[in-house]
């Protein structure tokens, strides 16, 4: 248990107390906003732990024995306020499309995977296709009135290669009510024709989004063909590898967020308490100090907002001490 909450640390970007042990917990309960997941194989987002108190999840997962598995898995459901499995693929036309089944289950796309470059670096017992299934997809926008979710503060979309197809199929969640994206991009085309970082890049830009980090990236070594190698590389023993993905996290644009009415005030909310659990407390203290946020926050809750992020700021120095401690004991160790 100790060395899960270990590892859990590493990868929070924040204290996973971040909101029950400062003056933000007085909005647990009473405060909510609903967070998107499209490809929920293997349970919810984990880097909105910090706030899962006040986060109603929705999972979009188009393998429907996967949703079953974490329907009937209690852990599955985890700390969120709620939660909500779809066996739903997202896509850009309302029809039916095939899905690529290959030998790793969570690598399936709708877009058939390249031989060419996944035997470069020695993946084929991840990207291999082994058959085809066809699956009716829906267009996120359609999605959110089909499935009675007419807004959503955040979007986490990982679907090997088909996310910026998606991206597009929801500009009007984009445009209304989504603040905060964590989105798989790819830096080589591990699929056919795929689109890449910077399509991704370019086309949230565009809709009043700016990458704030990557999250996890990862590297592959080259695979020699040649018999006078006896063993393949791995990364962080014998060589460097090349970039291939990462998770891309981008916030909405400041100048875009208005506090001139109650609407407008939760917004910001919303999008101040992602940042949070991001561990980006200057993007959230921009919102947070806002005349009439910080008047909501105190009449409404009882919040005062100025004790909170100190607190917070406390939480996190201590949260980015200690992860570095336990990333260099890893590297000592090795593990």
């Amino acid at each position: 248990m100790m060395l899960q909450k270990l590892k859990q640390s590493l990868h929070l970007l924040a204290p996973a107390s971040i909101l029950s042990q400062t003056e933000f917990g007085k909005l647990t309960g009473e405060f909510s906003l609903k967070a998107l997941d499209v490809g929920a194989r293997g349970g919810f987002d984990t880097l909105l732990t910090p706030i899962a108190d006040i986060v109603e999840f929705i999972g979009f997962e188009p393998d429907e024995a996967e949703v079953k598995r974490l329907e009937a898995d209690r852990l599955s459901k985890g700390p969120w306020a709620s939660v909500r499995y779809l066996p739903v693929a997202l896509g850009n036309t309302a029809d039916s499309r095939l899905l690529f089944l290959t030998q790793s289950p969570g690598c399936s796309s709708l877009l058939p995977s390249n031989p060419y470059m996944y035997t470069r670096y020695g993946r084929e017992e991840l990207f291999t296709v082994v058959g085809t299934t066809e699956v009716a997809t829906v267009m996120l926008d359609d999605a959110a009135s089909k499935y009675s979710f007419q807004e959503a503060s955040y979007l986490k979309i990982d679907i090997q290669g088909a996310e910026l197809e998606v991206l597009k199929t929801g500009q009007k969640l984009l445009s209304d009510s989504i603040v905060a994206i964590r989105a798989e991009v790819e830096f080589q085309q591990i699929y056919k024709d795929q689109p890449l970082f910077r399509d991704i890049d370019t086309f949230l830009s565009e809709q009043g989004f700016h990458l704030v980090d990557f999250h996890q990236p990862v590297t592959w070594p080259l695979q020699a063909s040649g018999a006078s190698l006896k063993s393949p590389f791995v990364i962080g023993r014998d060589c460097l590898g090349e970039l291939i993905h990462a998770d891309a996290l981008y916030f909405r644009n400041l100048d875009d967020f208005s506090d001139a009415n109650e609407n407008g005030i939760s917004v910001c909310i919303k999008a101040a308490m992602i940042a949070l659990a991001y561990g980006r407390l200057s993007y959230a203290a921009v919102l947070f100090s806002k005349k009439r946020v910080k008047e909501y926050l105190a009449n409404a809750y009882g919040v005062d907002v100025e004790k909170a992020m100190e607190e917070a700021k406390l939480m996190m120095i201590k949260h980015n001490k200690r992860n570095r401690l336990l990333s260099l004991v890893r590297l000592i160790l090795g593990r």
